[in-house]
């Protein structure tokens, strides 16, 4: 396992002191007893019962998640040890507590839980490898699924997230993911969370990013408990009070201890440990402390003896669990012992005397804060200039940073750490030492050099949510091309691209020094290519590719270039871009740091009709995303390859790409995939003669692609065209997509960019329209001159092509001509990847279809040769409404003859998608934990629908799958 950034010691502190570990039937942790926090556990018995009925499910197998939130002090973390501490279902507990002081260490708090699990585990050590700072929440979430379903075999597991408010973002994104992938595991989630942090969704944009962190774990979940802890009650205050030792005190006194408390359990415990019985039960006299926590605890301290002040102070400084020796030396106590009976006495500090090192630590983060403001500037300077020499290295920064005044070398030492950590990825950590290195320089202009720092460190993360936290202070800083740089790109996710542009524009007419001009001309080009700007795009990134070597960003911006080029010129001039960083044409045999380019290039390749080539790129890229965890994840990797594998007739293959887009999209928030990801799947649900999933999936894309009407709208009027296509609605196909022509609803480069979606169903409906207009034909024409280039180096696309010229002619009236192209795309060789098996079905049935309509009897058997072969070839792909009409013209063509039946795919009718995902991988051969890694699910939820699937399929073995796919049963 990998260390956190506490040295050994203290990181085996904190393992046992804030973590229910053992998992053992009612433990509480490692020698950890109850006197240890204090005052016993009191009443709560509805949060218990509540938390209680969930723990009884999960038992059974149904996966929950409890959600515990309230204000500091009132008893979350306490509620939660009590609900887990007993029961005789064998719960493992796993615990992991957050600290803000380690918001930005990459899978800080992912990794302390998996420090509490067994090290044999499945796939505990493949996963602790896999944790690096860049790689992909997705994967590791992915990962630590399998884990979690692994280890819940054995038992039922808890796993406790406390105070979720201070977790890193790249645990809280892994966790999100793997617990939306819960469904049949015996597994209790159950996070803590400040009242801050609720649960109702963000009112407005002005929310903090780490709130709407929050709604990112529960969203999706199935089954969440939210409970809302509260003050204790009168009656709850007098079992306090008798926990504590205190149980002869009247009505009165306890009804004046829970006025001056409103209830709240660390209060009440400060009041009963600062005040005698007596004082408490005499009501004539106010109670003699202070009424306010804070007042309490530095009355407390107050009344330490010296050498227990001292210990106090120096465990507040060091704020974390640490070893009595070291707190002991930093507070220069000779002898600590007699110093912490004194401390330990105050409620203030806790230890564990059954560890070695003895850890320490203040007892709630409430009293920590005030302890901390109780200590003089001075003396707090010099106990962070001691601590420094007695942390780690890397918790040293932050003592020599506090313990400061104004000193440019350690801002600048600082800065040159925060330079090394973002060269291992660690971005977030890079932006805080920035942000310390701000607080040290005494100029105005440094100060501000160090804050674009962090921004641009952040924006590098993608992290935006976060570097918008700086945007007011950014926004104060004085005109320059920093500024301006960062400001930019904070603009333009914010939904600003047109002021984005004016300041990016700026600021690369000003910039001075290459790593400036690059970010620059990059964030330019990107936002240029969000307004579909592609020309002016490819103008701000000519000059940046230039000065940048093989990498991430290279990558990136090649990846722009690539995608401005096939806007202005189309998907070939997208690949040519590609095509001058020399990567191999093989995708097996492109380098791994080049894997990223696998993305851009295979796109590219569906888009121009390179099927298979484009498949194999993004099924590489795919394939190494799941062993290397430093690649990164995108939704669109996998509805890409989704239409092309529609393309080449593999529907449920794009209805499985469907699924993963959608679990990703989900996962990572990129709500724009959305729109092409339901269009897929209801095209090919239409295609199939799945009416209402078409119609439902088509209602999804729709609504999404109005959040970005000139780049996602293609893809909703392909959907809607294909659907009137199945219903052979032509005048409906046409009106679908006659806002082709207008550039306020389909930006032009899009429309050239999608010329395979959109050309061949555009010009079925021209050559069927009675109302065909001039520029409808003119752009029939201007698509076929592009199609034919494309189909030059796409064999896939030969029979495509003539159907297009067949219905060309078909416009012009040219007969000759049209069954010319039908009997060339039709003598197409049927081999896989050679054509469009649909379209050259289509071939077949139109040109049936002009045979019959000469009215010659001569061509009435070569007619039903060829409707019958576009029947077997419609079977193949199940595509029911086509089987159904070429059955039904071969029935009127031959009377009496008997018209082979064809599988109907009605078994998919009566499984839900998933399940239908689930079963067709298992026909195709995978195991359970292939298909589990696929789908992003357990190998036991596999197993679940695959039962479901056997029952409603009346099947006995898992060879008759691929048989009862196509096959209707009932």
């Amino acid at each position: 396992m990998k260390s956190g950034s506490r040295n050994e010691d203290v990181s085996a502190a904190a393992t046992t002191w804030t973590s229910v570990v053992t998992p053992v039937e009612g433990s509480v942790g490692r020698g950890l007893t109850s006197a240890a926090w204090g005052p016993g556990f009191v009443g709560r018995f509805t949060e218990l019962a509540a938390i209680a009925r969930c723990r009884a499910q999960v038992a059974t197998g149904i996966p929950w998640l409890v959600a515990v939130e309230g204000e500091a002090g009132i008893g979350k973390t306490a509620l939660v040890r009590q609900a887990v501490a007993s029961g005789t279902d064998g719960l493992q507990v796993y615990w992991a507590s957050c600290d803000q002081a380690e918001q930005d260490w990459p899978y800080g708090v992912l990794e302390q839980l998996l420090r509490r699990f067994p090290e044999d585990t499945p796939g505990l050590s493949d996963l602790a490898d896999a944790i690096t700072p860049t790689a992909s929440p997705l994967m590791i979430g992915a990962r630590l699924l399998a884990l979690l379903a692994a280890a819940s075999e054995r038992a039922p597991i808890a796993l406790v997230i406390d105070d979720l408010s201070c977790a890193d973002q790249h645990s809280i994104n892994a966790l999100a993911f793997s617990l939306r992938r819960l469904f049949t595991e015996s597994i209790l989630i159950l996070i803590t969370t400040r009242s801050s942090d609720a649960f109702a969704p963000p009112p407005d944009h002005s929310v903090s990013p780490r709130s709407q962190d929050w709604q990112v774990l529960t969203r999706g979940t199935a089954r969440v408990q939210r409970i809302s802890l509260l003050g204790l009650t009168v009656d709850e205050t007098a079992q306090l009070a008798a926990s504590a030792g205190i149980d002869d005190l009247h009505a009165a006194a306890v009804r004046q201890l829970h006025r001056r408390t409103d209830g709240h359990p660390l209060h009440l415990r400060s009041l009963l440990s600062e005040n005698s019985p007596d004082q408490l039960a005499d009501v004539s006299q106010p109670l003699p402390v202070p009424t306010t926590l804070e007042a309490v605890v530095r009355h407390t301290i107050d009344a330490l003896p010296h050498t227990a002040r001292r210990l106090v102070e120096a465990v507040a400084v060091l704020d974390a669990p640490i070893p009595l020796a070291v707190a002991a030396r930093l507070a220069e106590v000779p002898e600590p012992s007699s110093a912490l009976d004194a401390a330990l006495g105050s409620g203030l500090v806790e230890w564990q005397p059954s560890q070695p090192i003895t850890p320490v630590r203040i007892h709630h983060p409430l009293q920590r804060d005030a302890i901390y403001a109780a200590i003089t500037p001075v003396r707090r300077r010099a106990l962070h200039t001691m601590a420094a020499t007695l942390v780690s290295a890397d918790d040293a920064w932050a003592h020599r940073a506090v313990a400061a005044d104004v000193d440019s070398d350690l801002a600048d030492q600082l800065a040159a750490e925060a330079h090394r950590l973002a060269d291992t990825g660690r971005m977030h950590r890079a932006a805080t030492f920035e942000l310390w290195a701000s607080g040290l320089v005494p100029r105005r202009d440094q100060y501000e050099q160090h804050l674009l720092a962090a921004a641009n460190y952040l924006l590098l993360q993608d992290d935006d949510a976060g570097a918008q936290k700086l945007r007011k202070a950014i926004e104060g800083c004085a005109p320059s091309a920093g500024r301006d740089i960062v400001l930019g790109r904070l603009v333009a996710y914010a939904g600003e691209p047109v002021a984005a542009v004016e300041m990016l524009e700026r600021a690369r007419q000003t910039a001075v020094g290459e790593a400036m001009q690059i970010m620059a001309g990059t964030w330019l080009g990107l936002v240029r290519m969000m307004l579909s700007q592609a020309s002016k795009a490819t103008e701000a990134l000519e000059p940046v590719v230039n000065q940048l070597s093989a990498g991430l960003t290279r990558h990136r911006v090649v990846g722009l270039l690539s995608m401005a080029a096939g806007h202005t010129e189309g998907p070939l001039a997208g690949l040519d871009v590609i095509a001058k960083t020399h990567i191999p044409e093989r995708a097996a045999n492109v380098s791994l740091g080049d894997s990223h380019l696998l993305a851009w290039r295979g796109y590219m390749r569906v888009e121009a009709g390179q099927l298979q080539e484009g498949i194999d790129d993004l099924a590489t890229l795919i394939a190494r995303q799941g062993t290397h965890a430093n690649l990164s994840v995108s939704p669109a990797d996998y509805w890409q390859r989704g239409f092309a594998e529609y393309f080449l007739g593999r529907w449920d293959d794009a209805l499985v790409a469907v699924e993963q887009t959608l679990i990703i999209t989900e996962a990572q928030e990129q709500p724009l995939s959305y729109a092409p990801a339901h269009a897929l799947a209801a095209i090919v649900h239409a295609q199939q003669g799945r009416v209402d999933q078409a119609a439902e999936h088509f209602e999804h894309s729709a609504r999404h692609a109005a959040s970005f009407p000139r780049l996602a709208s293609t893809y909703k009027m392909v959907a809607q065209a294909s659907m009137a296509q199945a219903r052979a609605d032509r005048p409906a196909m046409l009106d679908a997509l006659r806002a082709l022509q207008d550039p306020a609803t389909i930006e032009p480069g899009n429309r050239l960019l999608h010329l395979l979606l959109w050309a061949p169903l555009f010009t079925e409906a021209v050559a069927h329209a009675r109302d065909a207009q001039p520029s409808e034909v003119r752009l029939v024409r201007a698509a076929i001159r592009i199609f034919d280039r494309l189909a030059g180096r796409a064999p896939a696309l030969t029979a495509t092509s003539h159907l297009l010229h067949a219905h060309l002619a078909e416009i012009l009236g040219q007969s000759e001509a049209m069954l010319s192209h039908y009997r060339a795309g039709v003598a197409v060789p049927a081999d896989e990847g050679v054509h469009i098996p649909l379209h050259h079905a289509f071939l077949h049935h139109g040109l049936a279809d002009r045979l019959l309509a000469m009215n010659d009897t001569r061509h009435h058997s070569e007619a039903a040769l060829l409707l019958q072969s576009a029947h077997n070839n419609y079977a193949r792909l199940g595509a029911t409404p086509y089987i159904r009409r070429t059955a039904e013209e071969l029935a009127r063509l031959q009377p009496g003859a008997r018209v082979n039946e064809a599988p109907t795919g009605l078994s998919s009718r009566i499984l839900s998608e998933r399940e239908y995902a689930v079963a067709h991988l298992a026909a195709e051969g995978l195991t359970n934990a292939e298909i589990s890694r696929k789908l992003f699910i357990s190998t036991k939820t596999v197993e679940y629908h695959l039962s479901h699937v056997y029952r409603k399929l009346h099947l006995t073995t898992r060879r008759e799958l691929p048989s009862a796919l196509t096959t209707d049963h009932h």
